[in-house]
């Protein structure tokens, strides 16, 4: 099996699995397909699709389900294996983002384990300047 295909595999593996956790939130809610469907504005087969790991649903959808299920929004987007909606907003806003990703990418001489530590910095100093701007109001 290429990597490729072990890959998607395993992202299938993920939606079934997830398509099951959503079934199980459901019925502990003691919601039926059509009651979740009606919500969002769908069919209770597609939200059936979605539970046997058939579909993988929208954007909308999946925020939706974040919302409905108490997800965070990132976490349901990540399962699905999809970039978060807001993720790929805030890069659309912010040019910077890109050239950031594209500065720390492009580096091939770089290990994924050096990468991994730039961004893990990165990461720390950004949270410290977002405390400092909320200290400063």
């Amino acid at each position: 099996m290429s990597f490729d295909e072990e890959k998607e595999t395993e992202l299938i593996m993920e939606r079934i699995r997830l398509g099951m956790e959503l079934a199980k939130k459901r019925k502990s809610l003691k919601r039926t397909l059509s009651d979740i469907g009606d919500a969002m504005g769908v069919s209770a087969n597609y939200i059936s699709e979605i539970e046997r790991g058939l579909k993988v649903p929208s954007d909308k959808i999946i925020r939706q389900l974040a919302d409905f299920y108490g997800y965070a929004e990132a976490e349901l987007f990540t399962k699905f294996g999809k970039i978060p909606l807001l993720t790929r907003e805030t890069l659309e806003e912010n040019p910077s983002f890109n050239e950031l990703i594209d500065e720390i990418g492009k580096r091939k001489d770089l290990s994924d384990d050096k990468k991994e530590e730039i961004i893990e910095e990165l990461l720390k100093f950004t949270k410290k300047l977002i405390k400092k701007a909320d200290e400063e109001g």
